[in-house]
């Protein structure tokens, strides 16, 4: 199927398919489908992939904390973190708006 393309497509600019070397035509092609094949189909997320930097940190906070950390463990105090820090976001902005609106009412008066 890919020589066929090939032979259609070229436009003259292959010299493999000008002089008819179709056994170098076939080994370009097995090689590339086999090159392509060794990478994987589907590219798996890592949130913390094991890095230098991420074992200097999780010595870190072993010699802080006496623990031992997992990268589970450090992702879901990450993601806690994270959650926390939302939660108090909107209730500032809610205190915020409360105040506003406190204030305008007053000024209003």
């Amino acid at each position: 199927m890919i020589q066929a393309w090939l032979q259609e497509k070229h436009n003259g600019h292959s010299k493999a398919v000008n002089l008819g070397r179709r056994s170098e035509i076939e080994g370009q092609i097995l090689r590339a489908c086999q090159w392509a094949s060794q990478r994987p189909a589907i590219n798996v997320y890592e949130p913390y992939p094991l890095t230098t930097r991420l074992l200097k940190r999780l010595e870190w906070l072993y010699q802080k904390t006496g623990k031992l950390w997992t990268i589970e463990a450090l992702e879901k105090a990450n993601t806690d973190r994270s959650l926390e820090a939302s939660v108090s976001s909107r209730l500032k902005q809610h205190l915020l708006k409360r105040q506003a609106e406190n204030a305008q009412q007053n000024f209003l008066l």
